[in-house]
């Protein structure tokens, strides 16, 4: 077998974040000798699997003793569906496609294994085992996970998120120094699809603005569009100074705390700034906060913690109410709560876990309610969701003495004002129902629910005037 040690210059130049997992392929190949090798490429959607096999692929195919093929297993499987013994002529499907592979100097890729049924799997197997000399000499099988990878493997190479280094590779290509900067310190934990989609929004945001190349305010808006949240400026980058027009200016890199936009409670929120937000960005120490809210009906308890996963730039955010835990079955209510917040770690970077009425799950007084649910939410707190455990755990509650003390004690608590001082008042009013004029009524004293509501009010009244009550009427209708 010719060596394979002339690829990687070509494959390094051509991908970024792949550069470890092409070295390792290659050398497999070459270790290998004359004797077949199949890999098994392990990586999420979008982690490049199929870029790496297409990259090794093509390199292989500039070598004049190589040849390459690609069997796309799902599109068999679909061919043999319309007929009576799907199956065997699924087989025989393979083995047609199978037939123009030399067995000498090959590299063949199958698509599609991790969606093959269980048979089909075993099938595509027995046909490998069967050919000629022991198969082909280099077989690549892109797969989800390793559960799904085929049984004849010599071995893994896992894709997953790009380091600092490879982040800032794939960005100092195709970003001006300043603007890729800001690019690595916004995509910690993102796939190398990401990263692209990432460069797109980007360019296109700079071609909206009739700039000729992304400056760091495009790429922030980008982020903010891939991740569909809105584009605050993240602390990590604030007072940050901007040079992508040539000179030092903080016009992009202004604090813009999500928590700004709570009325009321500012020394609650003030601490909730130095305490939680403030450990959360690229760089920091991986941690795991918890938080219990408590305040009145209507003080903004749900929406002061959805403003926390914005600040913290959760990009896994998960939202519970005790009826979606709680459960007649013995032992069922411990098993969904145990579900969701291990699928909450799928996604990379900090994730939030926000919980309404949590006195229902955690009551002082366990006799009625089993003590496993409270129990199992002091080890969330304890540890995280695993060993890294980077994330936020909210609590909600309106009565801070219904919740279980050992909870309790583990929590930052916040304790809401229940209403808004008439100044405050004001200015919710005012951003609620802007180009209205205030009530006569003083607006003090009232909770900010009741506050948005009468805003609310006074804005369909407007429009109600403007546009008559037939018309409005059929309005209502129309958006029912």
């Amino acid at each position: 077998m010719p060596s394979s040690l002339a690829w990687p210059p070509q494959i390094t130049s051509d991908l970024a974040g792949v550069e470890v997992a092409a070295r390792s392929i290659l050398e497999a190949i070459d270790s290998g000798g004359e004797g077949s090798v199949s890999i098994a490429v392990v990586g999420r959607s979008g982690s490049g699997k199929t870029a790496l096999c297409s990259a090794i692929q093509a390199a292989a195919a500039a070598e004049t003793a190589w040849e390459t093929h690609t069997i796309d297993l799902l599109e068999c499987s679909r061919e043999s569906a319309a007929y009576s013994n799907s199956l065997g002529h699924f087989i025989e499907t393979i083995e047609d496609r199978y037939k123009p592979v030399s067995h000498h100097n090959s590299v063949v890729v199958l698509e599609g294994w991790s969606d093959l049924r269980s048979e089909e799997a075993m099938a595509v197997e027995a046909v490998l085992e069967h050919l000629p000399s022991g198969g082909c000499p280099v077989c690549l099988a892109p797969v989800i996970s390793k559960e799904d990878a085929p049984a004849f493997v010599d071995g893994y190479v896992e894709l997953g998120p790009l380091d600092d280094a490879q982040r800032s590779d794939f960005f100092s290509r195709c970003l001006p120094s300043c603007a890729a900067r800001t690019a690595v310190d916004l995509t910690e934990g993102m796939l190398v699809c990401d990263l692209a989609s990432v460069y797109r929004f980007a360019s296109l945001k700079a071609i909206d603005g009739g700039r000729d190349r992304p400056h760091c305010a495009d790429v922030l808006r980008a982020v903010a569009q891939l991740q569909r949240k809105a584009s605050d400026v993240p602390p990590v980058l604030a007072g940050r100074p901007c040079i992508c027009d040539g000179k030092a200016t903080e016009s992009v890199m202004v604090l813009s705390c999500p928590l700004e936009e709570f009325f009321g409670s500012k020394p609650q929120i003030s601490l909730l700034k130095d305490s939680v937000v403030s450990k959360f960005g690229p760089g920091l120490p991986r941690q795991f906060q918890s938080i219990l809210i408590t305040g009145a009906s209507g003080s903004g308890k749900t929406y002061l913690s959805n403003l926390l996963a914005r600040a913290i730039g959760a990009r896994s955010v998960l939202r519970l109410k005790a009826s979606d835990i709680l459960s007649s079955l013995v032992g069922a209510s411990e098993a969904k709560l145990a579900k969701v917040l291990t699928n909450i770690r799928r996604e990379p970077g900090p994730f939030a876990i926000l919980i309404d009425d949590v006195e229902s799950l955690a009551p002082a007084d366990v006799a009625g309610v089993s003590g496993t649910v409270q129990r199992l939410l002091v080890t969330l707190i304890q540890y995280g969701i695993d060993d890294a455990g980077w994330g936020l755990l909210v609590m909600t509650t309106v009565d801070a003495a219904a919740v279980h003390s050992r909870l309790r004690r583990k929590c930052l608590e916040v304790r809401l004002d229940p209403t808004l001082d008439p100044i405050t008042a004001e200015r919710l009013y005012q951003k609620s129902a802007p180009n209205l004029p205030m009530p006569t009524a003083r607006l003090g004293f009232l909770t900010p629910a009741e506050i948005v509501w009468k805003a609310r009010e006074a804005a369909c009244d407007a429009v109600r005037m403007k546009v008559g009550d037939a018309a409005f009427n059929d309005l209502c209708n129309v958006s029912s």
